[in-house]
């Protein structure tokens, strides 16, 4: 097991942000294959169930998109910059923060159940991400102390 960085760790270079870049998409992979598996064989047995499936489909789909991003990046290049880096962090977490809005607004006034249930599932993955790029966020910020 990789071991993870301590909370206050900075990345003194570029390079060394590999670590909690690396450590994240550890956790996010770990997240996604979970999703992948389970919810693989829970739509398997949800039967004629739409509104399961839909919800199912939403999860697999968003970690199946995840599970790309993790491949792609773990072979990418470090960032350009520490800064770049936070700034670009910051704007996914305003994109999660989105997703969650979404799906509670469709969730609570969504047409269908399966519309509904649909955005439930989205509304799931942008708190995961949410969380998960805060822990990374918080890695990749100097510490006040």
């Amino acid at each position: 097991m990789i071991p993870l960085p301590c909370q206050n760790e900075w990345p003194e270079s570029v390079e060394a942000s590999r670590i909690p870049l690396r450590h994240h998409l550890v956790r996010l992979l770990v997240w996604s294959g979970f999703c992948v598996i389970f919810g693989g064989l829970a739509f398997l047995a949800a039967g004629s169930s739409e509104v399961l499936r839909a919800f199912l489909t939403w999860t697999i789909g968003w970690c199946l998109v995840n599970l790309v991003i993790v491949a792609a990046s773990w072979r990418g290049k470090p960032p350009k910059s520490i800064s770049q880096f936070r700034e670009f962090l910051m704007l996914n977490q305003g994109l999660n923060v989105g997703y969650i809005a979404t799906g509670l607004f469709v969730g609570i006034l969504g047409k269908t159940e399966v519309i509904q249930s649909s955005a439930w599932a989205v509304l799931i993955q942008g708190v995961a991400l949410l969380v998960l790029d805060s822990i990374l966020l918080q890695k990749v910020t100097p510490s006040s102390t």
